[in-house]
Parts: structure tokens; sequence; C-alpha cells
């Protein structure tokens, strides 16, 4: 059984109640999620920097808001 998107936005807030990430939807296979850049994200040049460690790319965004798409790529049930 998979957390609802409400669970999931409760569980945020009591354990990172410092994020500005929105959770926008939340499915079986994953979820997506935003976040609005402010000053506080910004670096010199005014871009926001996004190491992705999996594949060692930096990338840099001059956007207003970041979305996230994560995809679940393996599932496990704790007893």
């Amino acid at each position: 059984m998979s957390a609802s998107k409400e669970e999931i936005v409760a569980f945020m807030a009591l354990e990172f109640p410092q994020t500005k990430s929105m959770v926008e939807a939340v499915s079986d296979k994953g979820s997506n999620l935003s976040h609005n850049i402010g000053i506080d994200e910004l670096r010199p040049g005014g871009t926001v920097s996004g190491p992705v460690t999996t594949n060692l790319t930096i990338n840099f965004s001059a956007e207003a808001r970041i979305i996230a798409d994560c995809a679940l790529m393996k599932s496990f049930v704790v007893p």
C-alpha cells in the first residue's frame, strides 16, 4: 500500500519543516515535487546549482521554479 499525497505532505512538514518544496503528485510509480527559487538558493551570477550525483553532472538553472519528477526504481516492504 502506497502513502497518499496527504500523508507525504504531513511527513515532510513534520520531518523537514524548513523545506520550501511542495508535493505536487504522488502515485505508486513515483512523485512530482516543485520548489520555488528564492534569493536563498541563488549562487553568484544569479544561477541555481544542482549537482546530480548519479551521473556526476552539474546543471545550472536560471529558472524561478525547479520541478522534480521522481520515479520509483525498487520497492520493498518494511515488516
